[in-house]
C-alpha cells in the first residue's frame, strides 16, 4: 500500500510529515527506518489529517481535522496540539486552505463559521498574541448557491512590506488592511489572468500569467512596479513551475 506522505516541515531542526498508515497522521524521521515514527497530535480522532504547517516562533500552525469539520486552525509546540483559540467567538470553526506567516500574524484563505453563509472563503488574518480571527477582505463579493463566493486564493509570497498573493486568477496583494489588498496595479493594467506558480526572488516576483492565449513566465520588480515577460511563445504554452535558487540562478520546469 501506499502511504503517500507530504507536508514536509521542520521544527526545532526536526523534520516532520503527514502519512497514512491506515490514519493520516503526523510523522518525524530522522532519515531512517528505524528513526521514523509516528506523532499522533489528536490520538482519540483517527486520521486529523495535519496539513498546511507553517512555523512562527516556538509554534506549529496547522489544519486538522476535528468533530466533523475539516481543516480547522491547529496549534503544535511540539507535545501538546489544540485547536486555535478564538477569544471573540469561543465556539467558531474555520476551514483553512492555505495558509502562510507574515509580520507576526497568520494569513489564511479561509471560511470563518461568524461570517457564513454571507462570506465565502476568502482572506482573513489571526493574532496568535490575541486569539483574535480578522476578515481582511471579502475579494469575492457576493452570494453563492452555497453562501458567499469563494475567492480562491492560493501561492502566499511576501516581499518586504507587502504579500503577494493569487485570487480569482489574477495577482493581488495586501499590506494587512481592507484597503491595502488590491488587484497588483501593473498585472491588472496588462490584464494578465490565469495567474499561478508565484516565487520571490528579492525584489522580483516570478510567476505563470496567460497573455495572448498562452501562458508565459513574468517578472515583476517591486520596487519600480513593473512587470516584464520573461519567456515568450504566442502557439505553445510555457507553464512555468517549480522554481529554485542555486547559486544565484533561478532553475525552474517548463
Amino acid at each position: 500500500s501506499s502511504s503517500s506522505p507530504f507536508n514536509f516541515f521542520t521544527f526545532n531542526n526536526v523534520l516532520y510529515f503527514t502519512s497514512n498508515d491506515g490514519d493520516s497522521e503526523l510523522w518525524t524521521t530522522d532519515g531512517t527506518a528505524v528513526g521514523t515514527a509516528k506523532l499522533d497530535l489528536f490520538p482519540a480522532i483517527a486520521s486529523d489529517v495535519p496539513n498546511n504547517a507553517v512555523v512562527m516562533g516556538s509554534t506549529v500552525y496547522l489544519t486538522t481535522n476535528q468533530n466533523g469539520t475539516n481543516n480547522q486552525l491547529t496549534e503544535w509546540d511540539g507535545t501538546t496540539a489544540v485547536i486555535s483559540p478564538d477569544a471573540v467567538n469561543t465556539t467558531a470553526t474555520t476551514f483553512v486552505s492555505v495558509l502562510t506567516s507574515w509580520n507576526g500574524l497568520l494569513y489564511a484563505y479561509m471560511d470563518y463559521s461568524p461570517d457564513e453563509p454571507t462570506i465565502g472563503r476568502e482572506l482573513y488574518s489571526y493574532d496568535p498574541a490575541t486569539d483574535t480571527y480578522a476578515l481582511i477582505k471579502d475579494i469575492a463579493t457576493g452570494i453563492g448557491t452555497n453562501g458567499g463566493n469563494n475567492s480562491s486564493i492560493s501561492n502566499f509570497q511576501a516581499i518586504h512590506t507587502t504579500l503577494y498573493f493569487e485570487a480569482e486568477g489574477n495577482l493581488w496583494q495586501t499590506d494587512g488592511t481592507t484597503s491595502g489588498t488590491i488587484a497588483e496595479p501593473a498585472a491588472a493594467a496588462l490584464a494578465l489572468g490565469g495567474v499561478r506558480e508565484l516565487f520571490a526572488n528579492g525584489t522580483d516576483l516570478y510567476f505563470e500569467a496567460a497573455i495572448t492565449a498562452t501562458d508565459q513566465l513574468f517578472k515583476l520588480d517591486t520596487v519600480t512596479g513593473s512587470i516584464v515577460q520573461v519567456s515568450a511563445n504566442a502557439n505553445e504554452d510555457h507553464n512555468p513551475s517549480d522554481f529554485t535558487l542555486l547559486n544565484s540562478i533561478l532553475y525552474y520546469a517548463g
